[in-house]
């Protein structure tokens, strides 16, 4: 797995071990077996914030085997896929029957409630509270196999690096439908601006937040420094311009959604040259609003070029860290 320098070290795994550890700390040395023994307070309390809920049994077994053999353990876990159950869940349907957010949601308690993969389980819906998306949407909610494949895509990072996840969620057009990056035009030489409700979302909500951090969550500044203006918003939504639906060409007809693939629900975006808004070399006599101060650097790009410029320089900002560390303790 291909890490980004400087921000190698941000990985979800390694944010919520430690979160859980720090919090399970005290426990003694048990010297017969080679790691440190957890009290039943303890293990009950690490569970308790790394599962959906422990139970008697699973706490001794945790004492047994210590904490980090029972971290080790989930980290090998394979992933049950929402998926396969909603697939398997439509084959069982008459002709006259679709597949409901109720399907969804049965396979999401099973998993949650019996799935032995807890921590996974955990992590995944604690990133569904950052990465949100909805069925009161109502497109979404005509699409319950793509928000159960939406859900797999969390689970599948869950342990991975965050600029992997970030553009994972960035591509699913179920994220696109949800803040309308999905079919997100260029000017295209009119008077008509892209959308830039995707590119507030993702600095405000999945990447650097509103206020310059240092690494322990405070502000940087009294009063807090902005991480953004406005300017910001509007070079970063011509990035995420030309972005639509995957399939096996690149038309009008299936860039406006006409032209129906049946996996196209959980397939990642794919762009569309012809309706991407290719950004301008800057003229240094009347310079326009910088995106973070990448503006020569995306100048001239393709949208799958400049899309992983502006992700890359989200990703290793110094407020990445801090900001999502926080939200996942």
């Amino acid at each position: 797995m291909r890490l980004l320098k400087n921000r190698a070290a941000l990985v979800l795994m390694q944010i919520t071990v430690f979160a859980l550890l720090i919090s399970a700390c005290g426990v003694q040395k048990d010297t017969t077996r080679n790691f440190e023994q957890p009290t039943s307070e303890q293990t009950s309390r690490m569970l308790t914030q790394a599962t959906f809920g422990p139970n008697i049994e699973e706490i001794e077994r945790v004492k047994s085997m210590g904490m980090t053999g029972w971290f080790n353990e989930q980290f090998a876990k394979k992933q049950t896929l929402h998926l396969k159950y909603m697939n398997a869940s439509k084959a069982l349907l008459t002709t006259d029957q679709n597949l409901s957010e109720n399907h969804f949601l049965e396979s999401f308690w099973q998993q949650a409630i019996q799935g032995d993969d807890q921590l996974r389980q955990r992590v995944t819906y604690a990133l569904s509270q950052i990465f949100v998306i909805s069925f009161q949407n109502d497109t979404l909610a005509n699409m319950p196999r793509g928000v159960a494949s939406y859900y797999d895509t969390l689970g599948y990072h869950a342990f991975g690096n965050y600029r992997e996840l970030l553009e994972a969620v960035t591509l699913n057009p179920m994220m696109g439908n949800y803040l309308s990056s999905l079919r997100n035009r260029g000017s295209m030489g009119t008077a008509r601006v892209p959308d830039e409700n995707y590119a507030r979302e993702v600095m405000q909500l999945f990447t650097i937040g509103l206020r310059n951090l240092n690494m322990d969550g405070s502000d940087t500044t009294t009063p807090p420094t902005p991480t953004y203006v406005n300017g910001d918003i509007k070079f970063l939504a011509k990035v995420f311009t030309g972005w639509s639906w995957a399939g096996s060409d690149k038309t009008d007809a299936r860039f406006n959604g006409s032209a129906v693939d049946t996996n196209r629900d959980w397939l990642p975006m794919q762009n569309y040259p012809n309706y991407h808004e290719t950004i301008k070399v800057p003229n240094p006599d009347n310079p326009p609003e910088l995106f973070l101060s990448t503006t020569s650097a995306l100048a001239n790009t393709t949208g799958t070029a400049s899309l992983k410029i502006a992700l890359d320089k989200l990703f290793n900002h110094s407020n990445v860290g801090p900001f999502i560390g926080r939200q996942l303790i």
